[in-house]
């Protein structure tokens, strides 16, 4: 099976076994440890039928209507990822146009939002989240904006 090493933003190979009857991939728990100390945090990118991207590494068998795709495709402001391995998995995903800019700033904007329900328990996550919205206007709205200037400049 083919993951993405956070860490290194590269696809890496690791065994694991596939069940046909569940449509999942099973892996035990040191084996996820042995790759984790190796490439640092993983995430299972599995296309299925309908080609959507649908896999978290460390929650395989999730429930798609539960989830946002952002999250889905293994984003989350937990303290286990470092803001290089967010900003690995967030380039990745647009560059690679898994999900578009839009769809992913809204997503974590979503997130941050909900997250204010519960201020003092979230206020961590939030944080990460609005470093994560400053990187991606940074970089890919920044070259948007550049990118529109250049067409506006070669049509006079």
């Amino acid at each position: 099976m083919i993951v993405r090493s956070l860490r290194t933003n590269k696809d890496v190979k690791i065994c694991a076994e596939y069940c046909y009857d569940c449509d999942e991939y099973k892996i035990d728990e040191p084996a996820i440890e042995h790759y984790e100390k190796k490439y640092g945090k993983l995430i299972l990118l599995k296309r299925d039928m309908n080609e959507r991207f649908t896999g978290d590494f460390n929650s395989i068998a999730y429930n798609w209507e539960n989830e946002t795709p952002l999250v889905a495709l293994g984003y989350s402001a937990a303290n286990a990822y470092s803001t290089e391995e967010r900003r690995n998995l967030l380039s990745y995903i647009i560059d690679n146009k898994l999900l578009d800019l839009s769809h992913v700033m809204f997503y974590i904007k979503q997130a941050i939002s909900l997250g204010m329900m519960n201020y003092a328990h979230n206020f961590d996550a939030n944080e990460r989240r609005q470093d994560d919205i400053d990187f991606l206007e940074g970089t890919y709205l920044r070259k948007s904006i550049e990118y529109m200037g250049e067409l506006e400049q070669s049509k006079r």
